[in-house]
């Protein structure tokens, strides 16, 4: 979560920062190379450490996605995989349903 969060952040901006005209290219599969390395990378780091980054990065994004306007928020995007998709939808449903998911298996695992 802590690696998503700041990822798709990013994705957001780059949508934001393209050209509104057209859907900007952003995003990336379940396989990127960088997000594997990053994942093996972080599963060495203690449990602090990445608590206290995903408050840092999951309180910026939140702060973020909440001055966005409608205009931001139906600028659109092209993902390799799902298409074209607009902020909202990437919000909706690649970061909350991608966080909802973590946040059972996490449930699942502590019981």
């Amino acid at each position: 979560m802590t690696e998503a969060t700041a990822y798709w952040h990013g994705e957001i901006e780059r949508i934001l920062a393209g050209d509104p005209g057209a859907p900007v290219p952003f995003g990336r599969i379940p396989g990127d190379l960088a997000r594997v390395a990053i994942l093996a990378r972080d599963r060495s780091l203690p449990a602090t450490v990445l608590l206290g980054r995903l408050s840092r990065e999951g309180g910026a994004l939140v702060d973020r996605i909440a001055t966005l306007s409608d205009t931001e928020l139906d600028r659109a995007g092209l993902h390799p995989a799902r298409g074209v998709m607009t902020v909202a939808e990437v919000i909706d449903r690649t970061l909350a349903s991608h966080f909802e998911e973590h946040a059972a298996q996490i449930r699942a695992a502590i019981g």
